[in-house]
């Protein structure tokens, strides 16, 4: 994907409010806004930047504390190369692509994939960027990788994808100096790391090098309430995470998952906090059914099983590694009649 002309106005409007929010961050912050509502052409897009034009309009936002802190400490290179690759490839050329492909191939195709990672070897390696390039032909521009092991060799693999957003999803023990450095580089990667009481010299490290980072948590029941309440964010306050992406363990109910999503909602509107506060499947979700009418989380396991909303599907019709993306998305999510038909529906 080349960069087109509506790539590169807005890629210099970017640029230029980076360099006014020094002087005047609220203004410059409000003005972006206004020239993003200028150019959005999905709902979501627009739909978005009226919600934030409404919480802007406060100017005690704690949105703006959280702009500012990024502005100030992470690599502008970074937050131009993510916020463009995420912004404009994944949502406005990506999902136009999306939408032709699903209209034409009668399947769903999801905007964002999760890759989850174990083992990391050349083999994996090869099947890994099979995947990322094969994504990109259907207009998946976003990449959650959640890794257990070492992510040096799969960092050195990601420099070849520009056009890509990355996330990557690891513990503090793979974060050493050396991958801090070469995280450093590579600047349309945002870090997402398990959150632990010891994270502190963790994040000191991070913000050290510029780099763009969130957290997540694992909760359980015994949270449910101090979650809804909001309380339960005021202790990352000083940590500055971009993000707080919240996961349900698996004593959590679905019933009581959709409880807590509803108030999660209504609190990202009614409060503010300097971080951007994620359900993280459901938001996944909640964004594939805007651009897709139907909305699922969608990943590859570490076998090259396709994942839905986090449960795998062992079926051989279902692995990447043995067949293509898009003959996997054919088998577990075709279309009838303009609705998705799961394999065993």
């Amino acid at each position: 994907m080349g960069k087109d002309i509506d790539y590169i106005l807005i890629e210099n409007s970017v640029k230029k409010a980076l360099r006014d929010i020094q002087d005047n961050p609220k203004r410059t912050i409000r003005n972006l806004v206004d020239y993003g509502l200028e150019f959005a052409k999905g709902g979501f897009q627009k739909q978005s930047l009226q919600l934030a034009q409404r919480l802007l309009a406060d100017e005690n936002c704690r949105y703006y504390d959280l702009i500012g802190n990024a502005v100030e400490h992470v690599d502008p290179k970074t937050l131009l190369s993510f916020g463009m690759n995420v912004g404009y490839n994944a949502c406005t050329m990506g999902v136009k692509r999306i939408r032709l492909l699903e209209a034409r191939e009668q399947l769903h195709i999801p905007w964002s994939l999760f890759l989850k990672i174990k083992d990391f070897d050349e083999v994996h390696q090869k099947q890994l960027c099979q995947i990322i390039e094969e994504g990109m032909e259907l207009g998946i521009y976003v990449f959650v990788f959640v890794v257990e092991g070492q992510v040096e060799q799969l960092l050195s693999m990601l420099f070849e994808y520009e056009q890509c957003a990355f996330v990557l999803m690891c513990r503090k023990e793979c974060l050493h100096e050396e991958v801090l450095d070469q995280i450093a580089e590579l600047h349309n990667l945002m870090l997402s790391v398990g959150y632990e009481k010891d994270i502190d010299t963790t994040v000191a490290d991070m913000r050290k090098r510029g780099l763009l980072y969130g957290l997540h948590v694992v909760y359980g029941k015994q949270e449910l309430a101090e979650i809804e309440s909001g309380q339960f964010f005021q202790s990352f306050e000083p940590l500055w995470p971009l993000s707080v992406a919240l996961l349900a363990d698996s004593d959590v109910e679905e019933k009581e998952k959709a409880k807590l999503d509803q108030a999660l909602c209504t609190l990202r509107i009614t409060k503010s906090y300097p971080t951007f506060i994620l359900h993280l499947q459901e938001d996944i979700q909640r964004i594939d059914e805007v651009f897709s009418n139907e909305g699922y989380c969608v990943g590859i396991d570490e076998q090259g099983f396709l994942m839905l909303n986090g449960k795998s599907i062992y079926q051989a019709a279902a692995n990447v590694f043995q067949g293509s993306l898009k003959t996997v998305l054919h088998h577990c999510l075709a279309k009838q009649d303009g609705c998705v038909c799961k394999e065993g529906d």
